[in-house]
């Protein structure tokens, strides 16, 4: 696996601070990182409450059963729970303290001893009066990574205060991954030798297994024959008397936690207990909803690929930070920078700990967690480490790249760094107030930034979908039974879906939680009128009509503004747009500019019109020949092409004398801006959103497919300002659609297509996205692999002609390379190309375009760069061996939009 073994479907953003904004924040919150508000921190280093879900967890907390006895969530999750760990029952609790609280409760009688490996003392022990003692083997802290198990105990320490303490020692508690061993894991041979002495003892062994999953992986890689993770995870569960877990930690879970006692009576026990501190013993503290998600995240903790991911992307932190000088050590869960080695230069007076964690949020914007006693942090081994904790699945390789690369340029400055002076007496790390010990903890320069920095991605993952992987047999079968036609494969068989970018958007959080607050009523709708206001500020058009796609859109508009006859001159055609012009009676003629049809040509705005074939069209058939211009913003086939703001100054010039409309087909009229103010002399100032209400100046109306750029999964709209032809929209849109106040859509997508429009531009988002693409396609060209130049907006374009030279354009190249990147890959792609354009229907001859491309299309905030280096490898190892694939013919052709649906065989037997 080299790539994530999951796509986005949900997305949260981060906040984007300057160093001197952080300063600031820093200063009025008294330099105590952990008081830092959630919404000025740029990357929260925290394992508990910043990690994804699954998508089936989000569904999940739809369905959760709210019942107050008895609910149904409550036996899923003891059901999951005994699938995974063998444990007939469980006590739920609000979360891990609960479960201590009510294990403390239960054992733990005044002058009881507990021993324990966790680096700190239980405030709950201590306040039923009992007494703890640590017996980690402390391990030299300086060991490579995990191997080290510092978490394990000192075996020869517990044997020796097990004798001592006899009949005193209430239980002997081992968390997994102690948050005291910076993370660094208990190994099974450690926790078998701990149960055997337990045992002969008749002490009860108590396992947190918050990070179970974690800690298996680690034992698994290392075990003599390796162990598969569940099996591990069973095993080290197995040598438990008492189970503990925090849902927070790898299940994924916002809250919610568990107590399991193998001995019936103890359990009956403990279960009295949880009625008096928790809530009813079938949903201790928890809502019905929690205990869902609990439950899918506990379930999902036997899928190897996740665990997988996730110490992969530990280990890429981690070497990014030692290739940056910085002295790191990798845990279970995090990275632990070197506290002396950075500011060995402090005095202990100054704190070194807590200033590390101020001036790492200064320069990375990234919290780190440093919680409970505040004394702890003063003494060996805490004070020596500072730990960046690993989100699961929340964040990018890019975003620990940032990370990575702004903490090393923390490590080149650090003999900079000033301490920080105490100003109060705390208890409590969150007490904490301090002060810098001289003017500043670390200078800025004059622009207020330590260094120039490209951004990553201005969001983080809250939501994601896991994938299927199978292998090439799998895949062959799988093409063959959808006729070599990618339109017909089953989703669930694809992993990496680069056939459109219509519809497959990850929302963000805020439009999901702005689609749970709609009033659902067709009549005078709110909503609409958002949306109108909305758009209308956006891209100018007085009168904003909504409809349920794109293509409703385009329909409407073809029927009311073309007459039988008339032309429709465009910067190339789009197939349901193109279908939409010709069912009413019109007839497209292409009139973009001429570099559009060379894939080789690197002119960046391919998109132009040219005007001096307008004007050869408006001679030829008169200006009132002509329905309108229909101007595609990033245009499609062309390879995602731009058109320049001066080419429609001119293209507005020349048909308001000629009394011509310009009606945009402004889909991906964002991603446009963003080029314009990129490439454009005099735009690079601009925002995106001022450039796209200049855009739309140029024209007279649009329609726009908000599938794509306004990052939604439905709606369309139609846009014009003439009121006179709002009207005749209007009428059709009631036949056609629905009713006036949603256009056929739902309210909830209506809210969503509000807030998504606001977000698509964004400077910093539409920056990521249009990014993303130009880097994949930058590594193709890299890799000798002929795509369209210059890389477009939404898609890489493969250039089928060159890709497959030995196959002739009436054989479908295209199509075949489509079909062979799936097999070779279980990356679907879509032919744009001869299938595509289709028949002429005089000669019923193919077209033969000019361009022959395959269309990589990259789905907005949905993969990451990891996903998009698969797709690399795997069309370069397609294109060595290219010469195996032959072209294709039709075994089925439909009569229109025939690649919707077509289905083919090759004409030779392919060796792939």
């Amino acid at each position: 696996m080299h790539s994530e073994p999951f796509k986005l479907k949900e997305v949260q953003a981060i906040p984007q601070r300057a160093p001197f904004e952080r300063w600031n924040t820093l200063k009025a919150h008294r330099f105590n990182i952990s008081q830092v508000p959630t919404e000025e921190v740029t990357f929260e280093m925290v394992v508990r409450g910043p990690s994804s879900w699954s998508q089936f967890q989000k569904a999940g907390f739809m369905v959760g059963d709210e019942a107050y006895a008895g609910a149904r969530s409550y036996y899923t999750l003891e059901a999951a729970v005994r699938a995974l760990f063998g444990v007939e029952a469980i006590v739920p609790t609000h979360n891990g303290v609960g479960a201590e609280k009510l294990l403390a409760t239960v054992l733990v009688k005044p002058g009881g001893v507990v021993l324990h490996n966790r680096g700190a003392d239980s405030p709950l022990v201590i306040a039923h009066g009992g007494e703890c003692l640590d017996v980690t083997a402390g391990h030299d802290s300086a060991t490579a990574g995990p191997k080290s198990f510092r978490g394990d105990l000192d075996l020869s320490a517990l044997a020796a205060l097990l004798e001592r303490h006899g009949d005193r020692v209430a239980y002997v508690h081992v968390d997994l991954c102690p948050e005291g061993s910076g993370g660094r894991p208990v190994s099974i041979e450690n926790l078998s030798r701990v149960r055997e002495l337990t045992r002969a003892r008749g002490v009860p062994l108590v396992i947190d297994l918050s990070d179970v999953s974690a800690v298996a992986w680690w034992n698994g890689r290392d075990a003599t024959p390796k162990l598969d993770l569940v099996t591990a995870m069973a095993q080290l569960a197995g040598y438990g008397d008492i189970l503990l877990m925090d849902a927070s930690r790898a299940p994924r879970a916002d809250v919610g936690g568990f107590v399991a006692a193998l001995d019936p009576n103890l359990h009956e026990e403990i279960r009295s207990q949880v009625v008096v501190f928790e809530g009813l013993h079938t949903y201790g503290g928890m809502t019905g909803r929690a205990m869902e998600v609990f439950a899918l995240g506990i379930e999902e903790l036997a899928k190897p690929e996740m665990e997988d991911w996730h110490q992969t992307q530990l280990g890429v932190f981690h070497e990014l930070l030692v290739a940056a000088g910085v002295p790191a050590v990798r845990g279970a869960r995090g990275v632990m920078l070197d506290v002396t080695s950075f500011l060995g230069h402090l005095p202990p007076e100054e704190h070194p700990k807590f200033t590390l964690a101020a001036a790492v949020y200064l320069l990375a914007g990234a919290r780190a967690p440093i919680e409970g006693s505040f004394a702890r942090h003063l003494t060996a081994p805490a004070a020596a480490e500072l730990v960046l904790e690993l989100p699961r699945f929340a964040f990018t390789r890019d975003h620990l790249a940032q990370v990575a690369t702004d903490i090393g340029a923390l490590w080149q400055r650090r003999e900079e760094i000033a301490g920080l002076k105490l100003v109060n007496e705390p208890e409590f790390v969150d007490e904490a107030r301090f002060a810098p010990a001289r003017e500043r903890l670390l200078a800025l320069d004059p622009r207020g930034e330590c260094r120039p920095v490209e951004p990553s991605e201005p969001w983080k993952i809250a939501v994601f979908e896991p994938l299927k992987v199978t292998d090439k047999a799998y895949r062959r079968e799988a093409m063959v039974e959808a006729g070599y036609n990618t339109f017909l494969l089953r989703s669930e068989d694809v992993y990496l879906d680069l056939l459109t970018d219509s519809g497959t958007t990850a929302m963000s959080s805020r439009q999901w939680e702005g689609m749970t607050a709609t009033t659902d009523t067709p009549f005078a709708n709110r909503h609409a009128r958002e949306l109108e206001d909305t758009v209308r500020s956006v891209l100018g058009f007085e009168h904003v009509i909504p409809t349920h796609q794109g293509r409703a859109a385009e329909h409407i508009m073809s029927q009311v503004m073309i007459r039988p006859g008339q032309l429709v001159p465009g910067n190339m055609y789009f197939t349901t747009t193109k279908l939409h012009q010709e069912m009413a009676g019109g007839v497209f003629v292409d009139i973009i500019v001429d570099d559009a049809h060379d894939p080789t040509s690197t002119f960046r705005f391919k998109g132009n019109l040219d005007c001096a074939k307008l004007q050869a069209e408006i001679e030829r058939v008169g200006a009132d020949n002509i329905a309108y211009i229909s101007a595609e913003c990033c245009v499609n086939l062309a390879g995602g092409q731009p058109l320049s703001m001066a080419n429609l100054r001119d293209l507005a010039t020349l048909c308001q004398r000629h009394e011509i409309p310009i009606m945009f087909d402004a889909t991906r009229a964002v991603e446009n801006a963003h080029f314009i103010k990129q490439e454009e002399p005099g735009y690079a100032h601009r925002t995106v959103r001022s450039i796209l209400t200049e855009m739309m100046s140029y024209g007279d109306g649009c329609t726009i497919s908000c599938k794509k750029d306004f990052l939604v999964n439905m709606g369309g709209i139609l846009a014009c300002n003439d009121a006179a032809l709002a009207t005749r929209f209007r009428r059709m849109l009631r036949v056609w659609e629905g009713e006036l106040g949603n256009g056929g859509l739902d309210n909830k997508d209506i809210v969503a297509l509000s807030r998504g429009l606001l977000e698509s531009v964004e400077d910093d988002y539409i920056r990521a996205r249009i990014d993303q693409t130009q880097i994949l396609g930058q590594k193709l060209i890299r890799a000798g692999i002929p795509i369209v130049l210059p890389p477009g907006s939404h898609a890489i374009f493969l250039d089928a002609r060159r890709f497959l030279p030995h196959i002739d354009q009436d054989e479908f190249p295209a199509q075949a390379l489509a079909a062979a990147i799936y097999i070779e890959t279980g990356v679907r792609t879509m032919e744009r190309g001869n299938v595509s354009k289709g028949r002429c229907p005089k000669t019923g001859e193919n077209y033969r375009p000019k361009l022959e491309l395959v269309r990589c299309t990259i789905s907005r905030r949905v993969y990451t760069n990891d996903h998009m280096d698969f797709v690399v490898e795997g069309l370069k190892r397609l294109y060595e061996r290219r010469e195996s694939i032959s072209g294709l013919r039709f075994s089925h052709e439909p009569k229109v939009l025939r690649f919707f649906q077509g289905r083919f065989e090759p004409l030779m037997s392919w060796d792939l």
